[in-house]
């Protein structure tokens, strides 16, 4: 009996440690996107076209931010401007069942959208016109956001073509952002509450475009973004690979 207690409590003790390890790999994340948010994650190139530049070439309408208390300290080559001012964002169709017409297609809907990944095992329908095909089209490559429900919930979408409800922003970002960049700004503005602090709506919020307009990205160069990237995706697989080494 006294060797069964032993082994009972060392168990606990195991799962609680898993616990707290899954606790750090976590945090470990979240320290990883602030500092590739804030410079820190790789060195700076010299050589690299200053994001200043480059935001002034791909969108001369941008508004340069020097006043946001999130971005007290970014590397000289980085810029602060409004999110939407790097990409082009639209929502998705506004479904009526009693008066759309068309054929049935699938779409995506905010259920769908996970962090990071799309779970597909509910896909709804709804009838689309031939001429909403474009407007209401989702490609490889376009990054979905949510709209409602757990606001800025965002994932790059990897399939053939779809289409997307109003409950879901499409991004498609101007030559020079990457569309990655994007998304782990996104995953690292929903850990700070930035997102959550612009979003209307007392019982369900909304991240409209007018909030969207109001969230500030702080942009590297575009090499740099590539670098960060890469190195944000490296460091995640080796947690990703911990974390399920602990669920085993």
């Amino acid at each position: 009996v006294e060797e069964y207690e032993k082994l009972s409590i060392f168990i606990q003790e195991l799962d609680s440690n898993k616990d707290n390890l899954k606790s750090v790999l976590h945090l470990a994340k979240s320290k990883i996107l602030d500092l590739a948010m804030q410079g820190k994650l790789v060195p700076q190139d010299p050589t690299d076209e200053p994001a200043a530049d480059m935001l002034r070439r791909i969108n001369p309408k941008a508004k340069i931010i020097t006043d946001n208390p999130h971005y007290r300290v970014i590397p000289k080559n980085w810029v602060c401007t409004s999110f939407a001012d790097v990409c082009n964002a639209a929502l998705g169709k506004t479904l009526n069942k009693a008066t759309d017409q068309g054929q049935s297609e699938a779409y995506l809907c905010a259920i769908n959208v996970k962090d990071g990944y799309f779970d597909l095992s509910t896909i709804k329908r709804t009838k689309i016109l031939p001429e909403e095909f474009e407007r209401y089209s989702v490609y490889e490559g376009d990054l979905l956001v949510c709209e409602g429900g757990d606001v800025g919930r965002c994932a790059i979408w990897q399939g053939n073509r779809i289409f997307y409800q109003n409950a879901l922003h499409r991004i498609r970002p101007f030559t020079g952002i990457e569309q990655k960049f994007l998304q782990y700004f996104l995953l690292y503005s929903k850990g700070k509450n930035w997102i959550d602090e612009l979003c209307s709506g007392v019982t369900i919020r909304h991240f409209t475009t007018k909030a969207m307009s109001n969230l500030v990205i702080a942009i590297p160069p575009t090499n740099e973004q590539k670098r960060i990237i890469d190195n944000i995706e490296r460091l995640f697989i080796l947690l990703d690979g911990i974390e399920k080494a602990l669920n085993i």
